[in-house]
Parts: structure tokens; C-alpha cells; sequence
């Protein structure tokens, strides 16, 4: 299910009637699996996927002051407000996000080259798309995080899993 959820495939049903047809509920949206192992029995989803590995961390004063904070946010209702804000952004990302994505993926290529990175062109793919959003919409909304450790985690990442991939496959 989660498989042809990535290619747009969602729920199928069976439609009543004389023969074997079937009615399939597209996927039109992101998919967010929350866990505490990656999916690497089956190579063909994780690859699929773009995985974020949280490290355990003592729970520091700082770090229960922004959780409180963003509780905080979430409470006031303000978290609601987001979707709304990036959706006057469409017609912008529908005109130039292909230009962007590509832009992206050579530049990416080229980093993963110069550090000897052979990374599958879906993994890479999959990273691109949230971190071209980011690097089109930056210029708009303040993200509050700079652009330039995006771009050294999203390159860590697609080096990480990767390297996931491979390990499991050996």
C-alpha cells in the first residue's frame, strides 16, 4: 500500500457489479510514516522514502522552552494559518518549480560526485522536492532556519541513506 501510495495509488475497493472492476482512491498528497525503524526489509519503500534520524538528547532547559513555545503556537491556533500563508504561493511554484527542481538536481549531482557518492536518482529526487520548496519559498516566507545547513543536511541525508540502502542489500 505504501509503495503505490508513492506512485499516486491509494485505497482500492472492489466496485458492486457482474465482474472484477475496481475503483482505486488516488493519493494526492504526502505521505507521513512516523516510526521507530526504517523500512529496510523492503529496499523497493525505502527507497520510497526520505528517512530523518533523530538523535536521543537530554531534555534541556532550552529544549523545553521551545517546546512549550511551539505548544504554545499550536494552542494560539497560529500552525492552521500555515497552509493558508503558502497556498498564495501556488501560481509561483507551479511556473517555476520544474527550472528550480533541475537547477537543483545538477547541482546536487555534482556535490555527490566531487565527494564519490553513486546515489540512485529516486533517492536523490525524493530529497529535492521539499528542499526545492524551501529554496523557492525562502524568498517569501522566513523559515526561520538558514538555507545553507538545508542544504548540507539534504546532502547528508540522501548520503546516509544511501548508504543505508547498500549496507542492507549486502
Amino acid at each position: 500500500a505504501l509503495k503505490g501510495a508513492y506512485d499516486g495509488a491509494g485505497h482500492e475497493t472492489g466496485v458492486r457489479s457482474n465482474d472484477n472492476r475496481t475503483k482505486t482512491t488516488k493519493v494526492k498528497s504526502a505521505v507521513l510514516v512516523s516510526g521507530q525503524q526504517q523500512p529496510t526489509k523492503d529496499i523497493a519503500l525505502f527507497k520510497r522514502c526520505i528517512t530523518v534520524n533523530f538523535k536521543a538528547g537530554t531534555n534541556t532547559l532550552e529544549r523545553q522552552i521551545k517546546a512549550k513555545e511551539l505548544n504554545e503556537i499550536e494552542q494560539s491556533g497560529q500552525l492552521t494559518q500555515i497552509v493558508q500563508a503558502v497556498m498564495q504561493y501556488r501560481d509561483y511554484m507551479e511556473e517555476n518549480f520544474s527550472v528550480t527542481f533541475e537547477k537543483w538536481r545538477v547541482i546536487v549531482n555534482k556535490k555527490l560526485e566531487d565527494v564519490d557518492q553513486m546515489v540512485e536518482d529516486r533517492i536523490v529526487n525524493n530529497h529535492l522536492i521539499p528542499f526545492t520548496v524551501a529554496q523557492m519559498l525562502a524568498s517569501k516566507i522566513d523559515f526561520g532556519f538558514d538555507l545553507d545547513e538545508l542544504y548540507k543536511f539534504t546532502i547528508d541525508n540522501i548520503i546516509e541513506q544511501s548508504n543505508s540502502i547498500y549496507s542492507e542489500d549486502e
